[in-house]
């Protein structure tokens, strides 16, 4: 077994990185810089929004997809976030892909109303 075989993974294949390495998307720290560094290094960087209002987050994707075309992902605390309250917004970020993957989870709640 040689190094490359154990990155191999269908893991890697599916999400079409490099190596099994996932930045964790840390409040205040994971920013557009630092996602794209470990996506380009062939992880799966993660923009960390807890800190973040919608704004904010939107230039934060945008300055990511201009550092890197590879993979990358958002942590979204959907505890205590105004984009829980407005998933729509998102539109421009594919938001229909992001409600339909949250939605496969199974019933959820955007601020007390089950949809």
């Amino acid at each position: 077994m040689n190094l490359h075989s154990i990155f191999d993974t269908p893991m890697c294949a599916r999400l079409r990185i490099k190596y099994p390495i996932f930045q964790a998307g840390r409040i205040f720290v994971a920013h557009a810089e630092l996602a794209a560094a470990v996506s380009n290094a062939g992880g799966l960087g993660f923009i960390g929004s807890g800190s973040m209002g919608a704004r904010e987050l939107k230039e934060q994707i945008r300055r990511c997809r201009a550092m890197t075309e590879r993979p990358f992902g958002v942590d979204i605390l959907f505890a205590d976030s105004e984009i829980c309250a407005h998933p729509r917004r998102l539109v421009g970020w594919n938001a229909r892909r992001v409600e339909k993957k949250i939605r496969a989870l199974g019933p959820i709640r955007w601020f007390g109303k089950e949809q």
